[in-house]
């Protein structure tokens, strides 16, 4: 018999695992090298949940209770090294002071209160400004817009405390919106308020203005694993020296019936062909000659992918644009429909793969994104 009372918090938990590893997941697909996140929902004794083979956590600060939370990820193949790290103790602000390709780079993360806190822009201000020698990326969700006029979907352009606050850290700091130099006028949104319905861009990217010119693209991206859109951006920081990884067989291809089906049929031509051969070892050495066959279709997969998402990515993307111009309760069931599939299709054996472990356990880009909310 069981009591949906003690069930609840389960499943809770689950949930949130279930959206970090799409979280992960989703920043792997992406190529994303540094990951500047907000509202990770983790006390301190649970950030390494926030870590993969392929991401590793940078400098985090945590709130007793799991609410709010920020972090820092990167890649486990960047070369980076760490001068120091500093935070605040409610999860709201943490930086990195680091070193990239033989440049000083300080990394930071915020997530802003929702009511202005010319408290907090101040403590933030005076802790960054304090390193003028290295150039500085900060990602944030500041709950304001820096331009209300061309930041919200609303008419309202009247600048409120809080984008007053913000535009006053912007200002001390010295920091430039790179989104929005590359895009002038253009109004495109990272939030969407179901309370207002209305959208606004309170998720930024601001940079040192010295890295302008090495920023390649910068993009919003659909809203899709949370409720807000995730930034990236490409900048070059110094030279990038790729290495040659070795081989190793994609086990997600186990799951796949028609690979398995073809990889049989192709096994036994190949001891058809070799039949002459009674030297099990020569025999063996030869049939490793098969990787071929698993890159092959690895890479075939993985390019229908890459082409279904970008496909679903753009039509997410056609649609939140038209509801910001339009709100229509039709668009907006068929938008979250299309969400839906989407994570269906692109992460089939994450929830697999999530029960199994659960089981037994109960170019570098830069990503903002709020995770968990």
């Amino acid at each position: 018999m069981y009591n949906k009372q003690q069930l609840k918090p389960r499943t809770h938990y689950t949930t949130l695992q279930l959206k970090r590893t799409r979280c992960l997941e989703f920043l792997r697909r992406k190529d994303v090298s540094i990951a500047l996140l907000q509202e990770t929902h983790l006390k301190d004794g649970d950030v390494h949940r926030f870590q993969n083979k392929y991401y590793k956590m940078l400098a985090c600060s945590c709130a007793l209770n799991k609410s709010k939370g920020v972090l820092i990820l990167y890649k486990r193949s960047l070369t980076l090294s760490v001068d120091s790290i500093g935070k605040d103790d409610c999860g709201r602000f943490v930086y990195a002071a680091t070193r990239i390709n033989h440049t000083k780079v300080l990394l930071t993360s915020i997530y802003a209160p929702n009511l202005c806190d010319h408290q907090f822009m101040d403590n933030i201000s005076g802790t960054l400004i304090n390193f003028n020698d290295y150039h500085i990326i900060l990602g944030a969700d500041f709950n304001a817009c820096v331009h209300p006029e061309l930041d919200r979907s609303s008419t309202d352009s009247v600048a409120t405390p809080s984008t007053v606050a913000l535009n006053s850290l912007i200002a001390e700091l010295n920091l430039a919106d790179p989104w929005r130099i590359k895009n002038g006028n253009t109004k495109a949104y990272t939030f969407y308020s179901t309370c207002h319905k209305s959208f606004s861009r309170i998720d930024y990217i601001l940079v040192d203005p010295s890295l302008v010119q090495y920023i390649s693209t910068i993009d919003i991206l659909p809203i899709l694993i949370s409720d807000h859109s995730p930034v990236i951006c490409n900048i070059t920081i110094g030279a990038k020296v790729s290495k040659v990884n070795r081989w190793r067989f994609n086990n997600t291809l186990l799951y796949n019936i028609s690979f398995l089906d073809q990889l049989r049929q192709e096994l036994i031509i190949f001891l058809e062909i070799n039949s002459h051969c009674h030297n099990p070892q020569m025999l063996w050495e030869v049939t490793k000659c098969l990787r071929g066959n698993c890159i092959s279709y690895s890479a075939k997969v993985k390019a229908s992918r890459n082409k279904l998402f970008e496909e679903l990515e753009k039509k997410i993307h056609d649609l939140e644009r038209q509801l910001a111009r339009a709100f229509s309760d039709k668009l907006n069931q068929e938008l979250s429909l299309l969400k839906q599939n989407m994570l269906l299709y692109l992460y089939p054996k994450l929830s697999l793969l999530f029960t199994e472990r659960s089981k037994n356990t109960i170019l570098m880009q830069i990503g903002l994104a709020d995770c968990l909310h």
